[in-house]
């Protein structure tokens, strides 16, 4: 099966705050979030997104004043696939200690890299906004 080109396209999300260390809770935030910006909540936590046991996921930071693009690696629970849900509250514990002061911390969607090593987890960038 394929990577999807896109994840998390419809979903808003801002990397402020602090680590969450319950998924629930953070889930009822993310959509809380999504109602609060859209009306709605346009997302279902449960939906399984990416069918893969691990993902990359490389992002552009500040460390003093040189710009980086670290990577991290996330692992599914089940070591399968990932559920929205699951991706997010990974995700935004891995960043959000490096994105919460910058002004491009605001979720927009995952972009598959066109450069994935072979034979190992999906590459995806982080596109953030301001």
């Amino acid at each position: 099966m394929a990577n999807p080109k896109t994840l998390m396209r419809d979903c808003c999300w801002s990397f402020t705050g602090s680590i969450f260390t319950d998924r629930k809770v953070f889930e009822a935030e993310f959509e809380a979030y999504q109602k609060d910006i859209r009306g709605i909540a346009s997302w279902d936590p449960s939906e399984l997104v990416l069918h893969a046991p691990q993902i990359r996921v490389q992002y552009a930071c500040w460390e003093g004043n040189d710009e980086i693009e670290p990577i991290v690696t996330l692992s599914a629970a089940d070591g399968m696939a990932f559920s929205a849900g699951e991706l997010m509250f990974l995700l935004h514990n891995a960043v959000v200690e490096q994105l919460d002061e910058i002004d491009h911390h605001f979720f927009e969607f995952l972009t598959l890299a066109s450069q994935q090593e072979t034979g190992g987890p999906p590459l995806y960038r982080l596109d953030c906004g301001s």
